[in-house]
Formats: C-alpha cells, sequence, structure tokens
C-alpha cells in the first residue's frame, strides 16, 4: 500500500512539475500562430501615382497625343506581407478646356504593363465628359495576381494614351487629378488578397499627379503682320515664345515657353514648371515680331492654375502701350527680322535680300505668313521702320 501511495505522489508530482512548461510551450505556439495571422490581415498599403505625362509630337507642329503612366508601389511590407494585386479601377479627371478643341479618346498603350497576367491589367478606357475611365478587370484567383514591387519606382499598371481630334492641343496643360470619393461607384478603387480573401484595399493608398503641376498661361496676342482685317483672323498659326521675367532690377528671367496660338481665338497655353506663385512680367517675342512686355508692374502666375492675359483687348496691356491697333483689336508689332529690338533699314534690308533669293517657305523674312517674301513684306517693315518702333521695357 505505501508502494502504491508513494507512486501516485511521484506520479502527481511529475505532471505538477511538467505542466508548467507544457503550458507554456503550448501558449507560445499559440501566440506565434495568432501574430502571424495577425500579420497576414494588416491590408496593403500603397501609392497610386501618375506619372512620365509628356506631348509627343506627330508631325510639325502638332501634338495632339499625351501619355501618362499608371504606377502602383507597395508601401508597408514588412507589416502587410507580400502585396498580391487583385484588381483596379482608375479615374481621373482632366482640364475641361481640352474637349473645346475637338472629341478626346483614351486608349491603353499595347503591351505597356509590367503585369505578366492579362487579366490583371483594367479594361475598357473610356472618356465620360471630363472623367478618363478605366474599368476594373475581372476577378482574379489568389495566385493569379502580380506581385507589387516596393522598389519605390513601383509597378507600371498600364501605360495610357490620350488623343484629340484636331491637330494639337495647344500646350494645354491635362491638369490629372485622381477621382477618390468612396460614395461613388465611379471611382478610383484597388483590391488585393488578403489570404485567400479579396479585400478592397482603397483605403490605404495615396494617390499622387506628378510632372503637371505647372503655372499656365493662357495668353491671348496677335502679330500685326498676320492679322488680316477683313477676316479677324490670323493667316498662318505659328508658335510664340514667352519669356517669364522678375518685375524687379535687373529683370532676370526666371522661366520660358512655348507654345501655338490658334488663328481664330489668337490663344495659346503656355506652361511654366520651373516657376513659383508670384507677380512676373511676360515677355512676348516672335521670329520676326517685336519684342513686347506686358503692362507696368506685371501681372500674377499661380502654380497649379491657370490664368488668362489678353494683350489684344487694350493698349495697356503692353509696356509703354506698345502695340499697333488694327480694326477693332492691338496687335504686337511685325518686323524685327533680326531679332535687335528696333525695327530698322537693316530688317527692311534682310527683306529685300529674300526677295531677290525668291525666298519661300517658313521664313523669318515673311512678315505677313503666306509663305512668299514679296513687296508686301517689304512695304509692312518700311512703314514701321518710318514709325520709329522700338522694344519699350522696364
Amino acid at each position: 500500500m505505501k508502494l502504491i501511495i508513494n507512486f501516485i505522489l511521484l506520479v502527481s508530482l511529475f505532471v505538477s512539475f511538467n505542466s508548467p512548461s507544457f503550458s507554456k510551450s503550448g501558449s507560445e505556439k499559440s501566440n506565434t500562430r495568432e501574430t502571424q495571422q495577425d500579420s497576414r490581415l494588416v491590408n496593403p498599403l500603397y501609392e497610386l501615382r501618375a506619372r512620365n505625362i509628356v506631348v509627343s509630337n506627330v508631325q510639325l507642329y502638332e501634338t495632339n497625343i499625351y501619355y501618362f503612366d499608371i504606377m502602383i508601389n507597395h508601401t508597408n511590407l514588412p507589416e502587410s506581407g507580400p502585396f498580391e494585386y487583385a484588381a483596379g479601377q482608375y479615374i481621373l479627371s482632366y482640364s475641361w478646356l481640352v474637349r473645346l478643341f475637338g472629341p478626346v479618346t483614351y486608349e491603353i498603350v499595347p503591351f505597356s504593363s509590367d503585369f505578366t497576367n492579362p487579366d490583371a491589367i483594367p479594361v475598357n478606357p473610356q472618356v465620360v465628359g471630363n472623367k478618363l475611365i478605366l474599368d476594373r478587370n475581372p476577378d482574379l484567383n489568389p495566385g493569379q495576381g502580380p506581385i507589387i514591387s516596393t522598389d519605390g519606382t513601383g509597378t507600371r499598371v498600364v501605360r495610357m494614351k490620350i488623343t484629340t481630334g484636331v491637330p494639337s492641343f495647344f500646350n494645354i496643360p491635362l491638369n490629372l487629378k485622381w477621382v477618390s470619393n468612396p460614395s461613388d461607384s465611379a471611382t478610383t478603387e484597388v483590391y488585393a488578397f488578403v489570404g485567400d480573401t479579396l479585400t478592397n484595399i482603397t483605403s490605404g493608398g495615396t494617390n499622387v499627379v506628378e510632372g503637371d503641376d505647372v503655372a499656365a498661361l493662357y495668353l491671348k496676342a496677335a502679330m500685326s503682320g498676320l492679322y488680316d482685317v477683313q477676316t479677324n483672323t490670323l493667316r498662318a498659326r505659328d508658335t510664340l515664345s514667352v519669356y517669364m521675367h522678375s518685375v524687379t532690377s535687373p529683370y532676370n528671367v526666371i522661366d520660358s515657353a512655348k507654345s501655338l496660338v490658334d488663328t481664330i481665338t489668337f490663344r495659346g497655353i503656355f506652361n511654366f514648371p520651373n516657376i513659383t506663385t508670384g507677380v512676373y512680367y511676360a515677355v512676348v517675342k516672335y521670329k520676326n515680331g517685336l519684342e513686347t512686355w506686358s503692362r507696368n508692374g506685371g501681372d500674377s502666375l499661380i502654380r497649379g492654375d491657370q490664368v488668362s492675359y489678353d494683350f489684344t483687348d487694350d493698349s495697356t496691356k503692353a509696356f509703354g502701350n506698345n502695340l499697333e491697333r488694327k480694326g477693332s483689336i492691338y496687335c504686337i508689332y511685325s518686323g524685327d527680322v533680326n531679332q535687335n529690338g528696333i525695327i530698322d533699314l537693316q530688317d527692311l534690308g534682310l527683306i529685300e535680300n529674300a526677295i531677290t533669293n525668291f525666298t519661300s517657305g517658313y521664313s523669318a523674312n515673311d512678315i505677313n505668313g503666306d509663305n512668299f517674301v514679296d513687296l508686301t513684306d517689304a512695304q509692312i517693315t518700311d512703314n514701321y521702320v518710318n514709325d520709329f518702333i522700338t522694344v519699350i521695357k522696364p
């Protein structure tokens, strides 16, 4: 009997001694599993970026295609594990001014995605009002989705192409903005596989547009030599250059831009990517135009926005009222062929030489824009020579 009792005590002691260790070990294993599960349940955070926004030159002076990339980057890999992409729909708004010049089409550049599974690529690109829409791709199964890069550059979802139905966007900035409104079904959304579960992770996303943050000047100007009073149009569509100068001495150039000016509206949009919000002189230059400064004191430019300026409606819009009245509008003087700031006999001599050489086509000596250098061009310039027309500036 004593032996039996001792045996029972030994067994009890053994169980008692080892129970804490067993319990501790089991608890550690359970906690490890729970921690791993919690890690998987952390939704991936990401950055969605529209970048590499560029205009493509299709033909001489024609810029009727914009391209940009839609990039996605995983930003919290240590917390959430790999980001397995499941689906996405991408909606951006763009400047309504783009639509004024003609119909807009929207398409995916073929073979532009970093996704090796074509079913992961968003579908049905379309333009609805001032929105660019890419619909959600068909649902994938777990394991079929691409893994999103964490390298900072990100993974390219697609490269997009926007085309206007007219020859040029006239340097109009797209002014892209992501549409992100959770209460609207037509909004940007991204889905991932969290474990094996298809999960909407949109709330963890940051949406960025880069490369379109410019100060835009919607400028109206007419060159006197090109202006036809009878038709109230310009005879030729051509490029103007605009230089933004400081309003304080020595009036340094801060930024510059070029744009086509329309023959009917006399307008072009000049984008200044390197300028900050502030007050500047706008200085207009043309191949045979007299350098013309904007009004005394300068005017404001706003980075990320667009302002308008009209040289045609009032002579005071030019520094020193240095504009010519033709018909109902004010024009920038033509005839400074050698661009030395004065319309004089040197310019007239260059035109006369071009006449002797039967010069045709695009030429600074062609004052009226008919692609021929003849007596008409000489006569226009001669009138200004007699009036001693020179640059007026601060």
